[in-house]
């Protein structure tokens, strides 16, 4: 026999997926060659690699937790009964969380507690700020929220 047979036949006949029908052989094989195949005497590389960056570029999103916004609204009830504050915001930006107070709707906020990852810890910093001084840093909300409690309040004559 003159014919070279690669090891994956096992017949002289070309073996297909669904044999005969009608008489007429089927061409696709049953098995694929799965020697490579060289070109150019040298081989094609079988899969592609591709570098994935170490880590993702954008902050980890940061949200108040329930908690968090319960200590936060109560102070904020209390003031309002009392006629000192009308307005609240809650922002969620990238890697910050922040409740900003507001004496009247269209001004800026008279206070903002900004929630912001520690880069040392894993743990979140609170940060008080009045306009753009910061009145308090911890990493307690606790903290934070007395030392906006112990602010002077407005007092009407």
């Amino acid at each position: 026999m003159g014919v070279k047979l690669s090891p994956f036949h096992t017949s002289s006949r070309r073996e297909t997926r669904r044999g005969r029908k009608n008489g007429v052989q089927r061409s696709t094989p049953l098995r694929p060659n799965l020697l490579p195949q060289p070109t150019n005497s040298q081989y094609e590389p079988m899969v592609q690699l591709f570098q994935l960056p170490e880590r993702d570029p954008r902050p980890r999103p940061l949200f108040f937790t329930r908690g968090e916004l319960s200590k936060m609204l109560s102070i904020y009830s209390r003031r309002v009964m009392s006629g000192e504050w009308r307005d609240y915001a809650i922002d969620h930006r990238d890697g910050l969380a922040t409740f900003s107070i507001f004496r009247h709707t269209l001004d800026r906020p008279l206070f903002a507690i900004v929630k912001a990852p520690n880069r040392s810890d894993r743990r979140a910093e609170y940060i008080l700020m009045h306009g753009l001084e910061p009145l308090a840093r911890s990493t307690s909300l606790s903290e934070v929220l007395t030392t906006l409690e112990g602010r002077p309040r407005l007092v009407e004559t």
